[in-house]
């Protein structure tokens, strides 16, 4: 049985386990399309991923119609997100060797959370779909009173109630947000380049590692 290096792996969603793009994407055009804003290309999209779901519909706009004030962006939030609470799984799929990477993961003991900055109630939706009953220990999107990533203080919680220091804890994503977060919370950051993110966001952020694939981040996590 290979030795844990970690007590807790402490993962991010969208571009990390899952790969989300075509369905965030197509949401977005969906609703800015219905408020009569131009539409934006899916690797425009990629790059405001990841501050939650607000600030991704709110570039969005920014990109499409830089002069609009303030109040019309919320409208275009609210059909952005009756769109993607319907189509959310449309095209969504689990990235190659994710699944048995967990499973290897839960074998050797390790516990495992996920924190990702979708709100929180669409976090749990699409983890329960995608993952077995109890795959994690911990789910967490966006959730008051705490703020999003890169802000700590979730992923603190998180630490706390697995009973394990930050130290013990690797934070794993796709973004310079995610590795941010670890330097933050005295985590390790391990950047993964098959995400959203290229390697110069995730170093910029402070990744302690990076993982070119599943294989590369299971060897990082395992002995």
């Amino acid at each position: 049985m290979p030795t844990p290096r970690f007590q807790a792996v402490l993962f991010d969603l969208d571009g990390t386990l899952l790969d989300t793009l075509a369905d965030l994407a197509a949401a977005c055009n969906a609703a800015l399309r219905q408020h009569g804003c131009a539409q934006l290309s899916e690797e425009t999209i990629k790059t405001y991923i990841g501050y939650g779901a607000r600030q991704l519909v709110e570039s969005a706009v920014r990109a499409s119609r830089p002069t609009w004030p303030d109040e019309k962006i919320e409208p275009v939030y609210r059909t952005y997100r009756e769109i993607y609470g319907r189509d959310w799984h449309v095209k969504t799929t689990l990235y190659p060797g994710i699944e048995q990477l967990i499973s290897d993961l839960k074998g050797a003991g390790i516990k495992l959370a996920v924190l990702s900055n979708k709100p929180h109630e669409s976090t749990l939706e699409v983890i329960n779909y995608y993952f077995p009953e109890r795959t994690f220990d911990l789910c967490y999107g966006q959730l008051n009173p705490f703020p999003t990533k890169p802000d700590p203080a979730l992923a603190l919680h998180i630490a706390q109630k697995l009973g394990v220091t930050p130290q013990q804890v690797a934070l794993i994503g796709d973004s310079g947000s995610d590795m941010l977060t670890a330097v933050r919370a005295h985590m390790t950051g391990i950047g993964v380049l098959w995400g959203f993110r290229d390697a110069e966001d995730l170093k910029d952020g402070g990744a302690t590692f990076l993982a070119q694939d599943v294989a590369e981040l299971r060897h990082l996590l395992l002995d």
